[in-house]
């Protein structure tokens, strides 16, 4: 998975999650200024899971994930975005859906 367009060398998050209308009691998508981070963003997926990473000099990352054959995995639906530090607020990649 490439995350683009987040800020060159910036400290950033890959959160993969189970829902894409919640995440424990807040609602989804939650725009991120209603909790005071300038940016305009919003959370789009629940964070389970959370990979930091550097993004290199254009302001991208790369994700490389392996996933295996296993029946107890067929028909899950996995939500991912990437967000990054990018001045005052967060930059955030669109949310999607993997299955």
């Amino acid at each position: 998975m490439t995350s683009s367009s987040l800020g060159a060398g910036a400290p950033s998050f890959l959160l993969l999650g189970f829902s894409r209308t919640a995440w424990g009691a807040l609602a989804l998508p939650l725009p991120l200024g209603s909790i005071g981070i300038p940016g305009g963003c919003s959370l789009l997926a629940s964070g389970q899971a959370k990979l930091a990473a550097v993004t290199n000099g254009s302001g991208t990352r790369v994700d490389t994930f392996t996933v295996p054959n296993l029946p107890t995995l067929r028909g899950l639906q996995i939500y991912l975005q990437t967000l990054a530090l990018s001045g005052p607020g967060l930059a955030a990649t669109n949310g999607f859906a993997v299955r």
